[in-house]
């Protein structure tokens, strides 16, 4: 399917508001420039800031050194109801709201009222999750909503060693049983729209790619995502992002995108010397942490108290940290952290 087909089959199942279609109308013909007169398509919520595990390319929970990383962000717990309610109606134009951060979505004691909640407010819901508490009310509430659009499972191994070495927990087991699950429960009742697992790629590790195919195909999901990792500054040689090499492209264009009834969505060779500005994020979304606190790249910068915050006046869609990253972007002349990322690097 392609992407224009994807966005009409998405709108169709998910019936937003005209408010909502017509600031994504805005959004596809706007000029990109500093301050925008659309709102934000998409909300980032930093539902937790809590993890269950050590992900060793993860700055915010890895037991590795990290090296004078710019962009720490200072944890705190769980955003509140109150806190998700007052930033929905601060922007009820936002279509997309996706549940995912620094910290595990999943350890919300309160995660089936938030999806009820934006179910609701008639949202379309994204969830990444690592795995391991998708059960119980939790996953009750994922497959009675029909505003769930793709529950993304970061699997990272194909084996309960592999698993382990990279999260630091024992559970590989649990994690690919409750895939399982949640697989055949949407057969039965008809959601989440998509389910997709992913595994992180380093120079290491790519080349495995069968092994994380044969994975998916044997859990029965739609999509397989092979992402970059992103250099964090995390003392380890191995958590590099892809080199720009022949090489390394050439294993690259040798995964298929598709495998069955599998989606395979595959890695991008990083190239500093190469590289054009290609993200979206500061001039698409707009992301909140549990203290209220504003940010809006998805993959490095979190938010922070001097970007913004929700309980402020000022309009935070047009600040002036968005206005200041935006013409970062628009000039090319970004951070090191961007030219590294896949996000830029169009993957």
């Amino acid at each position: 399917m392609t992407s224009a087909a994807s966005r009409i089959s998405s709108l169709v199942r998910f019936r937003p508001n005209a408010r909502q279609l017509l600031n994504r109308l805005h959004f596809e013909v706007a000029k990109k420039g500093t301050a925008l007169a659309y709102r934000p398509i998409w909300l980032l919520f930093y539902l937790s800031d809590v993890c269950n595990l050590k992900c060793e390319m993860c700055p915010h929970h890895t037991m590795l050194p990290v090296n004078s990383f710019a962009h720490m962000k200072e944890l705190s717990g769980f955003m509140s109801l109150d806190l998700i309610e007052r930033i929905l109606r601060r922007f009820p134009e936002a279509m997309v709201v996706s549940l995912a951060g620094v910290g595990e979505p999943l350890t919300h004691p309160q995660f089936a009222e938030v999806v009820r909640l934006l179910s609701q407010d008639r949202r379309i819901i994204d969830v990444t999750t690592n795995g391991y508490f998708l059960e119980g009310k939790k996953l009750s509430a994922i497959l009675q909503s029909r505003s769930v659009r793709e529950v993304s499972i970061s699997l990272n191994g194909s084996s309960p060693e592999e698993h382990l070495g990279i999260t630091g927990r024992n559970g590989f087991a649990r994690v690919e049983s409750n895939v399982r699950h949640l697989v055949h429960e949407r057969t039965r009742s008809g959601g989440p729209a998509r389910i997709s697992v992913s595994q992180v790629c380093t120079p290491e590790n790519f080349t495995r790619w069968e092994e994380y195919v044969d994975l998916a195909v044997n859990l029965g999901v739609d999509r397989l995502y092979l992402h970059n990792v992103i250099d964090m500054n995390i003392d380890d040689p191995r958590l590099t992002g892809l080199p720009d090499i022949e090489s390394i492209r050439s294993a690259v264009r040798s995964i298929p995108q598709r495998v069955g009834s599998l989606e395979v969505v595959g890695p991008t060779a990083v190239s500093a010397s190469r590289f054009e500005p290609k993200c979206e994020w500061f001039f698409r979304n707009l992301a909140f942490d549990p203290n209220g606190n504003v940010g809006s790249c998805g993959r490095v910068m979190n938010p922070q108290s001097s970007y913004g915050n929700v309980s402020s006046d000022e309009d935070l869609w047009n600040n002036s940290y968005m206005q200041r990253m935006r013409s970062t972007f628009l000039s090319g002349d970004v951070y090191d952290c961007c030219r590294g990322c896949v996000e830029c690097q169009g993957g």
